[in-house]
């Protein structure tokens, strides 16, 4: 098996010191959702490779905050603060903190540079931190996001189902490859409580770094469609 370094963990804190809960992982889901781009993938992850990552979380009252990576430090005035930290395991390690005074419903990660590389079986991601051999070249080893229970942690759990979602192409690939996603989303269910404020929830997964990333704007798609029907109605319109 492959190692390598892994050079952040994450901390999301919503605002002060929270009690650490044993993390669990019910169910993964992946879908292609909007195509990125990207000339390559690397094994090899460094602290500046979460620069344009953020992280949005969702609170009990359907109100939103979110911080952007600028680097490898994350704030806001909104309540989400993200720092990172270093591992020298092959796994990359979340934390979330909640101190908002609110349950949170879910909470997005969109990396930017970067994409998650779980271990999928028949389009599924697993759920086990077993790793496994990527299926995309240059990835190497993969990791699925897997719930964590950091030492000293009592049996009181928060549980969350992961999807992946925006698939990444490589140069010279007919096809988006089946195991790189750039977008995760944790949904803690109806029940609100599941990720109540006051607690916390840690995962890990395995993410890789990519190169030359080109993601279209749905403006753009926008333009250009209207600029070919322009041109359809003239060529029309002079016959």
């Amino acid at each position: 098996m492959q190692i390598r370094t892994k050079l952040f963990g994450v901390v999301v804190c919503l605002l002060s010191a929270v009690t650490v809960r044993a993390s669990v992982i019910s169910s993964a889901s992946a879908s292609d959702g909007a195509i990125v781009a990207a000339l390559s993938v690397s094994d090899t992850m460094l602290s500046s490779s979460l620069s344009g990552a953020s992280v949005t979380a969702v609170l009990g009252n359907s109100s939103s905050v979110t911080c952007t990576f600028v680097g490898n430090t994350c704030a806001s005035t909104t309540g989400i603060t993200v720092g990172s930290g270093n591992t020298s395991d092959s796994t990359t390690v979340w934390l979330i903190s909640n101190t908002s005074g609110q349950s949170l419903t879910s909470i997005t990660i969109q990396l930017a540079g970067a994409a998650f590389n779980p271990c999928v079986t028949n389009g599924v991601p697993s759920t086990d931190l077993t790793p496994c051999t990527a299926v995309t070249s240059g990835a190497g080893n993969a990791r699925s996001v897997s719930g964590d229970t950091p030492p000293g942690v009592g049996s009181t759990t928060t549980t969350a189902s992961v999807s992946y979602t925006n698939k990444v192409r490589i140069s010279g690939q007919p096809s988006p490859a089946s195991d790189l996603f750039t977008q995760i989303q944790l949904l803690f269910g109806t029940n609100q409580q599941l990720f109540s404020s006051g607690t916390s929830f840690s995962f890990l997964t395995d993410t890789d770094l990519l190169s030359g990333v080109s993601i279209p704007e749905p403006s753009t798609y926008g333009l250009v469609g209207s600029a070919l029907l322009g041109l359809l109605y003239r060529r029309r319109s002079r016959k």
